[in-house]
């Protein structure tokens, strides 16, 4: 069974090489929703993406299927616009199989660490993530939260998310909150003024700032007038608008409390201000939020908010055949076991048994040691928890307890940022049996 995904990338493709064409913004979100719920009527549709029920059925649609019928020489339509295409990429998939490892095909494979590229093989989906993302920032003022640890592929989907705003025709803009300077982040006004010099930059627009700015009226307005006056109406497309690392933030409360009601009252205006659902936003970051905000003032509280998943069984056995490896059941077990399901964890297991010709079993054994091949990531961990006497202390307590140990709220949130722990309600065990072994046995140092 093909993905929506495979489906609608076919299907641009192939309308590409046999037209010279593309599809626009509006065929492509009616192709997508067809694709992904066959079901959806043509009003539901239209109703969703704020257009008439009747330009949908009586000329996107009819300009859609023409266009797929003449591509594939058969008759396309909506009733079996998903058959067509899954039967076709099927055959494609018969005519051109790939069995071959990844060295064997040249394929060349970074050190996992750093966010996937868009053509490498190694991204595997975790459905129905990517599809739930892509319906998000289709709305008119979508709004869309991904939280997880780190390094568990937060910015790699971005990226997809990104891409996938770029074949709609969208602006698009990444800002990292990691890239700020402690400087910036320590001045209010400094911060908002460097936020919107970003965001003109990134969206090649001649800086109006000073225009706009006004001391009197306090950053806040001058920064929403900005965009809503000047930003906004120059874009003649919606723009996607991403932030990683939000968490940055957290640690600055008055900054903190500042950006993240703005961004509320941002999405708020989509509701009586056209202008403002040409603004997509994508929120990421590896915390829970832990400090105190109005509930109607928090942007934690509105639009689509999904925690990525550690991989599943399954999702290892499709990132080992990316590999090459055919796991038996006993190294797939240990797998799931040892790492937890971790994508960096798993990702960087599979690199070096593959690209280093290191057995699993080998790389198992030596998991914890000094020579081991995830040394330098558990000594890192290490340095990072010695370094907060804080975080040392909560997680020296969940590690010598037999049973789920509660902990203080702040506390909790930053271990499970990490990675290193999993948290039910207020309880918390370690994620994984990598740490528990390292961490409690193999230095001493933590626990001594």
């Amino acid at each position: 069974m093909h993905s929506t995904q495979d489906l609608f990338d076919f299907a641009l493709e192939s309308i590409k090489n046999k037209t010279q064409t593309e599809l626009n913004y509006i065929q492509k979100i009616l192709l997508w929703e067809v694709l992904n719920n066959p079901q959806k009527s043509y009003r539901e549709i239209a109703e969703e993406q704020n257009y008439s029920e009747r330009y949908i059925s009586h000329t996107i649609a009819p300009q859609l299927w023409e266009k797929l019928t003449y591509v594939w020489g058969e008759k396309i339509g909506k009733k079996n616009c998903y058959v067509q295409l899954s039967n076709r990429l099927a055959q494609k998939k018969q005519l051109y199989p790939s069995e071959l490892s990844p060295n064997q095909q040249g394929i060349s494979c970074q050190l996992p660490g750093s966010p996937i590229p868009l053509e490498s093989p190694f991204y595997v989906e975790r459905s129905p993530i990517e599809s739930k993302c892509y319906q998000e920032i289709l709305k008119p003022g979508g709004f869309l939260r991904i939280t997880s640890a780190k390094k568990m592929g937060k910015t790699s989907l971005a990226q997809r998310i990104i891409n996938r705003a770029k074949q709609y025709n969208f602006s698009t803009v990444y800002i990292s909150l990691n890239l700020v300077e402690s400087q910036i982040f320590n001045s209010t006004a400094k911060f908002w003024r460097w936020f919107c010099a970003n965001l003109t930059r990134q969206l090649e627009l001649a800086s109006q700032l000073d225009d706009y700015w006004d001391e009197d009226m306090g950053s806040l307005v001058s920064c929403t007038a900005y965009i809503q006056d000047y930003i906004l109406p120059a874009i003649d497309s919606p723009i996607l608008l991403v932030l990683d690392d939000v968490n940055q933030l957290f640690s600055f409360p008055t900054l903190s409390h500042d950006f993240l009601a703005l961004l509320r009252s941002w999405h708020e205006q989509t509701n009586y201000n056209v202008i403002w659902q040409n603004l997509r936003l994508v929120l990421l970051k590896s915390t829970d939020c832990y400090i105190a905000l109005d509930v109607n003032k928090s942007p934690f509280t509105v639009g689509l908010c999904l925690s990525l998943p550690r991989f599943t069984a399954d999702q290892v056995e499709e990132l080992a055949r990316q590999y090459g490896v055919q796991l038996s059941s006993t190294e797939l077990a240990e797998l799931m076991s040892l790492f937890g399901g971790f994508p960096y964890l798993v990702n960087l297991a599979l690199y070096h048994s593959v690209f280093d010709d290191i057995p699993l079993r080998e790389l198992f054994s030596t998991a914890t040691s000094e020579t081991g091949i995830f040394s330098q990531y558990l000594h890192e961990e290490l340095n990072y928890l010695q370094n907060y006497p804080e975080l040392e202390t909560g997680f020296k307590q969940v590690l010598r307890a037999q049973a789920p140990v509660e902990l203080e709220q702040v506390l909790a949130f930053k271990l499970k940022s990490l990675g290193l722990i999993d948290l039910k309600e207020t309880t918390a065990t370690v994620s994984c049996q990598l740490y528990q072994e390292y961490f409690s046995y193999a230095t001493q140092l933590i626990i001594g």
